[in-house]
């Protein structure tokens, strides 16, 4: 595993990260693990539904016939 290090953050974003992991019963480390881990995977997540959306509505849209198109346009 990887280590950062992350210099110059403000005290006052410190403490309320500290009472988020004791309201979480984890040390501060293991709450900032998990922020990162969940923030890393987020884009990813928001994608694969984007695409699913996207799959979900193309399913349903109507297709046009290609071949009643192609027609139409060679006999213009």
């Amino acid at each position: 595993m990887a280590q950062v290090i992350i210099r110059n953050l403000d005290s006052a974003d410190i403490e309320i990260l500290k009472l988020r992991s004791a309201q979480h019963q984890h040390s501060l480390e293991q709450e900032l693990r998990h922020i990162i881990h969940q923030e890393a995977r987020r884009t990813r997540i928001e994608f694969l539904a984007k695409i699913t959306e996207f799959r979900t509505n193309l399913k349903n849209k109507p297709q046009s016939n290609s071949t009643v198109l192609l027609r139409e346009d060679r006999d213009r």
